[in-house]
């Protein structure tokens, strides 16, 4: 299970400061008509927060859930700071959640469940829309290392394309697909903390090997450094809730 802490919090504020991964997903879903300024929509699993104040100007209010408390803390601070009002951050099991009403729309962010049977459960929560954005493939080239080494276990079973499509299809849910690909890279202020973000997320400590990654990949930016990363992603849209008693979404 995935766990901020401090680092992690340092490195992904870094990142997401760079990238418009998440303004992107809220364009997309407001084109088709998935949020409007009326709705209420909920973000499970939220982490720092970055869809839920993507999607803040697009609708009426954001609940934010996450079970960290250091991750739904920054969300606040954030909230503060950017003067975003229409976001509710809860540190909670979403599992556990029990809300006044149900809401417009449910986004679940590379968070894991959404092809599984808790996706019914999300489904539960929403009125009209569930809204998964999950990764195109279970390991990818997360910032070119698979040229280099062995996928890493925690990305190899992650949840992807083809196993939420799979869970789908053998459930009769109907579902939309938006391809979403995006710069989404990592930067560096020195070599050492290269060394311990590959370390951190990769568990890859071998010096000689992280020479060759870092000579390949690793560009240097000023006095910094920046280490590139297409996010490819997918963006799932099950419209209608679920038809009660088999399991089946309407269209």
């Amino acid at each position: 299970m995935f766990v901020w802490n401090e680092y992690k919090i340092k490195w992904f504020e870094k990142a997401a400061y760079l990238t418009d991964f998440y303004e992107g997903i809220a364009e997309k879903c407001d084109e088709r008509g998935l949020v409007n300024k009326n709705s209420d929509v909920l973000d499970v699993g939220c982490g720092l927060g970055y869809l839920s104040m993507a999607l803040s100007p697009y609708v009426n209010s954001v609940t934010s859930l996450d079970i960290s408390e250091e991750a739904i803390g920054f969300l606040n601070k954030k909230c503060d700071e950017k003067k975003m009002s229409n976001i509710k951050p809860i540190a909670c099991d979403w599992k556990k959640h029990k809300p006044e009403k149900i809401y417009d729309a449910v986004f679940i962010c590379y968070c894991g469940g959404f092809g599984t049977e808790e996706f019914f459960k999300l489904a539960g929560l929403s009125s009209k829309y569930v809204v998964g954005i999950i990764p195109n493939s279970s390991f990818g080239d997360n910032f070119g290392i698979n040229r280099f080494f062995e996928p890493v276990k925690t990305y190899t079973r992650r949840e992807n394309l083809n196993s939420v499509s799979n869970f789908f299809e053998q459930n009769n849910i109907i579902f939309g697909n938006i391809e979403h690909n995006c710069e989404f890279g990592q930067p560096m202020d020195s070599m050492e903390e290269y060394k311990s973000f590959m370390e951190h997320y990769f568990d890859i400590k071998d010096d000689a090997l992280l020479k060759k990654h870092s000579e390949a990949c690793l560009k240097k930016k000023g006095k910094a450094y920046y280490l590139p990363n297409i996010k490819r992603s997918n963006i799932i849209i099950v419209e209608n809730g679920l038809c009660s008693g088999n399991h089946k979404a309407f269209q």
